[in-house]
Parts: structure tokens; C-alpha cells; sequence
């Protein structure tokens, strides 16, 4: 080869490596610009905030519970109140009580075996069935007594020997005539060896207003006990006298009479005839002490 060539092959060298040289820092160049990031900024909003979204809670299932064991209901016992009604208005008619002094004690229903209702008459026949009823016992003050009735309240009896049935009824105000009584005199007539004197003399209006009112009821008839009676209660009014006895010893309900509708029978004395009679008799004043020798 010869000195001319030799240059020329060195320049061309020089140049080649030249370039080479070259290119990767174009590339390189070319590179960084092709893969800058532009990170945009968030510009923050005046008073806004992002909401939080609240977590879910999760509501607890309650835990089947078993159902209340149902409870019976009794039944209710039927109110006899035709019978208790009889019973009271029987009591107070028999005995001559205030109706406002008669309690009930004890109502019960029961099964009788026959329509005697419990109470069955010497000599009387009975149907033999069952009838439903009542047995109602009635209280006044420290004393009772028992009522026997169907279901309906129709039939009312006592057992109570004592408690004799009533024989009708008489009004003894209208029987008496007792009009313009200004006096009313109790006179005890129950002891055969003394005579009948004037025990106590009751001249206050309300108190002969409220004897006679108490004699306008329809007071029971009943069959007359085998007793004398202890005392006679005179009315007084413009020129005639009108009078009943009153009191057996051991009974001081019985009033009796000489007039056509009371004789041979006998009636209960009303609550507050005996409340006027009584108390007067019980405010008299003693008798004065004899005097000494």
C-alpha cells in the first residue's frame, strides 16, 4: 500500500470514531426529553373538604326468643243478682233491717238435687232433678243468713226455722190511721202485778214523723210466736189513740195489733221505729233512790 493510502485510511478512521462518538449523546438527548414527567399540582378548593364515607356497622340479629306460654283464662262465675236482690228484699222485709245494713257475706253457685232448692216441707213431694243455684248468705252486724235460690233468682227460701215465711203483708200506717199524731206513750203492760203506766212520753215532731213513716212499708204477716208482750205504744191524736204491742222477751221485733188486718197475726218492727221506741226508753232517767228511815 502506499504513503497516500495510509492517510487516507487514518482520516476515514478518525471520522468513524468521530460519529460513533457522537450518536449515543444525541440518543441520549433524544432520550431524556421523551421521558420527562410533567406531575400536575392539585390546586386545594376553599372550604371543601372530601366527605368521609362512614363504614358500615353492622346491626347485631337479635336472638329468637320463645314464645310466652299462653295462660288460661278462668271463666267468670255468673253475677246472681235476681237472687242476691230477692234474698236482701226477703231479709229486710222479714226482720225489718235497713237495707243499707245488709251485707253480702258469701254467694256461691251450687248443684241442688231437687227443686226444694236444700229447703224441702215435711209431706211435700219434690221433682228429683238437679237444679243450678245459688247459695247467698247474707250479714247484718254479727249475725247471718243463708238464702238458697235457682239460677235465674226466680225461687228465693231459707232453711232457717226461725226465718218464717211471710203471710202477705200490711201496711200498718193505713191500718192504724195514723193522721195528726202529736204524742206517741209507751206503756209497759208485761208485768201482771203491776198496772200498765206510761214508761215514756215522746212529744218531739221529728221523732213521732219518723216512727209513722216508718210504719207506712208493707210489713210481712208471719204466724205469731207463743210470747206476751212487754210493752204498748200509744199514738195520740185529736181525741183518739191508736195503738200496737210491742216486744216479746227475747224478741223485741214483734209488733202485734187489735185491727182487723193484724189479729191473729204478727209483724217486724222497722228499724227506726225500734231506734225512736228504744232509745226513748233508754234516756229516761232512773227512778230516785227511797229514802233512808
Amino acid at each position: 500500500m502506499g504513503g497516500g493510502d495510509s492517510v487516507r485510511l487514518s482520516a476515514i478512521r478518525s471520522a468513524a470514531l468521530t460519529a460513533v462518538a457522537v450518536i449515543p449523546l444525541v440518543a441520549c438527548a433524544d432520550r431524556s426529553e421523551s421521558t420527562a414527567v410533567t406531575i400536575p399540582t392539585a390546586t386545594p378548593v376553599e372550604g371543601r373538604r372530601p366527605t368521609p364515607t362512614p363504614a358500615a356497622i353492622a346491626t347485631p340479629t337479635p336472638a329468637p326468643t320463645a314464645p310466652a306460654a299462653a295462660t288460661a283464662t278462668p271463666s267468670p262465675t255468673p253475677e246472681p243478682s235476681l237472687a242476691t236482690a230477692k234474698a236482701a228484699a226477703l231479709l229486710v222485709s222479714q226482720f225489718g233491717v235497713q237495707a243499707g245494713d245488709v251485707t253480702f257475706h258469701e254467694i256461691r253457685p251450687v248443684q241442688w238435687p231437687s227443686n226444694a232448692l236444700g229447703c224441702p216441707k215435711p209431706g211435700t213431694a219434690y221433682a228429683q232433678v238437679i237444679v243450678p243455684g245459688w247459695v247467698v248468705v247474707l250479714r247484718v252486724g254479727a249475725r247471718t243468713y243463708e238464702y238458697h235460690a235457682d239460677f235465674d233468682g226466680e225461687s228465693v227460701v231459707t232453711c232457717d226455722p226461725g226465718m218464717v215465711p211471710a203471710l202477705g203483708s200490711v201496711n200498718v200506717a193505713r191500718e192504724l190511721g195514723l193522721e195528726g199524731v202529736t204524742r206517741i206513750d209507751v206503756v209497759a203492760i208485761g208485768q201482771a202485778s203491776t198496772t200498765p203506766a206510761v214508761a215514756v212520753s215522746i212529744g218531739d215532731a221529728p221523732s213521732i214523723a219518723t216512727v209513722v213513716a216508718s210504719l207506712q212499708a208493707d210489713l210481712p204477716l208471719l204466724q205469731p210466736k207463743p210470747c206476751d208482750t212487754l210493752l204498748r205504744v200509744d199514738f195520740v191524736a185529736a181525741g183518739r189513740v191508736a195503738s200496737l204491742d210491742y216486744a216479746c222477751p227475747g224478741d223485741g221485733v214483734v209488733l202485734r195489733g187489735a185491727q182487723p188486718a193484724l189479729v191473729g197475726f204478727e209483724t217486724v218492727a222497722p228499724a227506726d221505729f225500734q231506734a225512736v221506741i228504744n232509745g226513748a226508753l233508754a234516756a229516761r232517767p232512773f227512778p230516785p233512790a227511797p229514802a233512808a228511815p
